[in-house]
């Protein structure tokens, strides 16, 4: 009896009791794995929303900072600027300077962006950019100002004969804008002087004592009584500590025109900086080798136009990856040369059609006579450029949407603000867009010519 209830007590379970475990189990395996599924999804779907977002707003936050500091502590157009005079020799402006602008734009110039100063091509990577050909092609800009520091040194000594690189040499006072830099009362030699060099040199690499590209700078006589102080551009060849002292060296062509004003001269240096989308050269960027991967570059030029990169970088500073476009208008002050009492005439251009470039475009005026009629007629006039409109897209690193769908059909200047094919038909990658404006407060009351 006792024997025969042991063995019903120890029974396992029955082929029905089996069969709905089972099934119940599969069921709720099948929820399981269908919500982690989901899950995963989004995860990734917020991954890639977070890139491409997060890409555009990191460029356009650099891309405000330099086109703010556009003509700070530089010539908004040096043809044109009255205060300009010791940048002219023998009757004509420099040549070197025939394209010193705030800012220039081109338009598709990302494609296509030509040297204005040497009339050759900027750069070689200026290839197609393997979008619909319906698609605007990106414009580039380049940005002119005191984009390293926020302050001007003052010299107290100009030594000339075998100095440096062979011309003058402006010894810096040590002044509070030297202290910044950490050169007096024994502060870090080493660290200053390399400090101070990429200041005026921003290409200089670690252990290059005796850069080979030269840069501008501008120089003003602070006795002067006249207003605004007049500039002198000269071009810098080397700069570092020495001595307990912070030193400018001048190229020999570009001596100072008043040597004897060694005591009353302010130097500050004077960069520029390219904007463009094109493919970045390094392939730690682009592992998998994506045709349509591109990405916001910008790189330092020299006096000459000529793209050098920067310390550690020298084809440039990747900016933001995967973007596709960049677009720039603004506003623009249109009042006729001496009708200044009647207020400004400020015009609002709109994007796509070209109109930015004819006031920010390459200078083609080589004398103030030539600068004094103004836009459409006349050469571009950077200098009455009050605001930057910028639009900037960036799309998903891979395909994540599989309709060709956007919420403006009728756009057909620019649906690739909203997503592009970048795979096989059904494969393509979100964008996106991102709009804003910057005023030119450093030219904001060049109303010349």
């Amino acid at each position: 009896m006792i024997g025969r209830l042991g063995r019903r007590l120890r029974r396992g379970f029955t082929l029905v009791e089996l069969m709905v475990a089972l099934a119940m189990g599969l069921i709720v395996g099948t929820t399981v794995v269908a919500l982690s599924k989901e899950v995963t999804n989004t995860f990734h779907e917020e991954a890639r929303i977070i890139t491409a977002e997060s890409g555009v707003r990191v460029a356009m936050d650099r891309l405000r900072a330099d086109i703010s500091r556009a003509s700070m502590m530089a010539s908004p157009n040096a043809v044109a600027d009255p205060a300009a005079t010791f940048a002219v020799a023998a009757g004509s402006l420099k040549p070197y300077l025939t394209q010193m602008a705030g800012v220039r734009i081109i338009s598709g110039g990302s494609t296509a962006t030509t040297n204005y100063l040497a009339g050759t091509s900027g750069f070689a990577s200026g290839s197609s950019m393997d979008i619909p050909a319906t698609y605007p092609s990106p414009d580039a800009i380049e940005i002119t100002g005191n984009l390293s520091s926020n302050g001007d040194y003052y010299s107290v000594q100009t030594q000339g004969g075998a100095v440096g690189c062979g011309g003058q040499r402006l010894i810096v006072s040590n002044t509070d804008a030297a202290y910044r830099v950490g050169s007096i009362d024994g502060g870090p030699g080493i660290d200053a002087d390399r400090a101070f060099r990429l200041m005026f040199l921003p290409n200089t690499g670690v252990g290059v004592t005796s850069p080979s590209t030269l840069f501008y700078a501008r120089v003003q006589d602070r006795n002067s009584t006249i207003i605004p102080l007049p500039q002198q551009y000269v071009l810098v060849c080397n700069a570092g500590y020495t001595g307990g002292n912070l030193y400018v060296d001048l190229a020999p062509a570009t001596s100072l025109a008043k040597t004897s004003l060694g005591e009353g001269m302010i130097i500050n240096p004077v960069h520029t900086v390219r904007w463009r989308i094109a493919k970045s050269s390094s392939t730690l960027l682009n592992p998998t080798g994506d045709p349509k991967k591109y990405d916001l570059i910008r790189t330092f030029l020299d006096y000459q136009g000529n793209e050098v990169g920067g310390p550690d970088n020298q084809n440039g500073e990747v900016i933001a990856e995967y973007m596709i476009d960049m677009k720039f208008t603004g506003s623009v002050d249109s009042t006729p040369a001496g009708n200044a009492d009647a207020g400004p005439q400020i015009n609002a251009l709109p994007f796509d059609d070209g109109g930015i470039e004819k006031w920010a475009g390459p200078i083609t005026a080589t004398t103030k006579a030539l600068a004094a009629t103004l836009p459409p007629s006349g050469s571009p006039a950077p200098q009455r450029v009050r605001s930057i409109g910028i639009r900037l897209s960036s799309r998903a690193s891979t395909p994540d949407r599989a309709l060709d769908i956007y919420p403006d059909p009728s756009n057909t200047t620019s649906p690739y603000m909203y997503r592009l094919q970048v795979g096989d038909a059904g494969q393509y990658a979100r964008v996106r867009t991102l709009v804003s404006e910057v005023v030119l407060t450093n030219q904001g009351n060049a109303t010349y010519p």
